[in-house]
């Protein structure tokens, strides 16, 4: 029965191991059903008073960067953030890597997403985000299953 039962706790040791966890300060997110993952992440927060404001900002391998920004003066940390037409939360992509750029997709008025922010401490947050970008032409693409995994911010 002991060896049973240490062999059982071995086993259950393997496949623990075995599983790859997504690594810190990454973000990665399905683009027209494409998996797109961070090289660097810069996470700015600003939480003073009722102002929480964040700022992310991903670049892959490619030099593609996505940009997500939360504005809020009244909910704070913890809970879900839905853009709007003022910019008040916003999710951009430009292929390019310029946001100035033509082909620079971004959440507005017709255009809609979300970012949901799960984990909030100091120096840490963790979400993940969705939502239809468009151009100013009308074109689109399509986020989906994004990950913010233990951003760092100071």
């Amino acid at each position: 029965m002991k060896d049973f039962i240490v062999i059982c706790l071995i086993l259950v040791g393997l496949t623990t191991c075995n599983r790859n966890p997504l690594p810190e300060n990454f973000v990665s997110f399905e683009l027209d059903g494409v998996l797109w993952e961070s090289a660097s992440v810069t996470t700015r927060v600003l939480d003073v008073g009722s102002l929480f404001e964040v700022e992310i900002i991903a670049i892959n391998a490619k030099q593609e960067r996505l940009r997500l920004k939360v504005y809020s003066l009244t909910g704070k940390g913890v809970g879900s953030y839905f853009s709007d037409s003022f910019g008040n939360t916003l999710l951009q992509y430009a292929r390019s890597g310029d946001f100035g750029a033509l082909d620079m997709h971004r959440t507005g008025a017709s255009c809609v997403g979300s970012i949901i922010i799960n984990a909030y401490e100091p120096g840490v947050l963790q979400g993940s985000f969705s939502g239809t970008l468009c151009t100013g032409n009308g074109n689109q693409i399509i986020i989906r299953n994004g990950t913010l995994n233990r951003l760092r911010f100071f």
